[in-house]
Formats: C-alpha cells, structure tokens, sequence
C-alpha cells in the first residue's frame, strides 16, 4: 500500500488531528532512526519512516488518519545499557501523549520548550538523603 506522506510540523509532540488528517511528532535526541506504526483492524502493522527532524522531533504528516487509529513507534540506535542507550526496535513504544477529555481546565499550561522532565531512581535518590529516617533510605 502506497500512502500519501507529507512532512508535517515538529510542534506540538503528539499526534494531532486537523480534520482533514494527522502530525505525528515525537521527540528522541539521540535517536537514529523512527519509525511510525499503523495498525489496521486485521492487526496488520504498516511503517512508516519519519524522515524529517527539527529539534529532535521526529515528525510526519498523514492526510486521512484520524482519531481512532491505532499506532506506535519502532525507534532505531545504540543499546548500550551502560551508556544509558537502550534502543530496541523490535518493541513497540506507545505515544506517551496523554487524553486529558474532560480534565481541560486543570490541565498543566507549561508550554514543552519550558518543561522539564527529570527521571530519578528512587533507591540511588534517597540512601544518601538526610531528611529520610535511616532505616528508609535506600528503599522505595
């Protein structure tokens, strides 16, 4: 199958529908090469190379995808676990794209290039940390 692929906008991450079809955008910095996967209604799975990149993002556009299609991202580089590098492009991701539906009003208003997310390992976190009583450092 031969689909219509368009560039598309790296902003805003997510998927994103304009009622004529969908940007697909999803940041990876150190990322060599992403795929977008389609799944149709038969469990069938169509990739889709994002060729383009602008700050990181990977993004596409598809004309006729809309809401209900099922989808994820195949992400291709080093797996060098010791570096911190763990890209395997034999799992599936799922887009970390959150619906809030009805939440609207206390949805977080931080624009993306103003947000940061910080990842900590709970046990490296706290062994050393003097406001957690002794006995509970170290754990989860």
């Amino acid at each position: 199958m031969s689909r219509e692929v368009w560039a598309g906008n790296p902003f805003p991450l997510g998927p994103n529908w304009d009622g004529e079809g969908t940007n697909f955008s999803l940041f990876s910095e150190n990322a060599e090469r992403v795929e977008l996967c389609l799944f149709g209604e038969d469990g069938t799975e169509e990739r889709i190379e994002l060729s383009e990149k602008i700050a990181f993002n990977w993004h596409c556009y598809l004309p006729g995808v809309g809401p209900g299609q099922q989808y994820g991202y195949r992400v291709h580089g080093a797996y060098d676990p010791k570096a911190g590098a763990r890209f395997n492009p034999a799992k599936l991701l799922i887009d970390p794209a959150f619906d809030w539906q009805d939440d609207e009003d206390v949805r977080p208003r931080t624009p993306w290039h103003e947000t940061v997310i910080y990842e900590a390992h709970v046990k490296g976190f706290t062994k050393r940390r003097e406001g957690v009583r002794e006995a509970l450092r170290g754990t989860y």
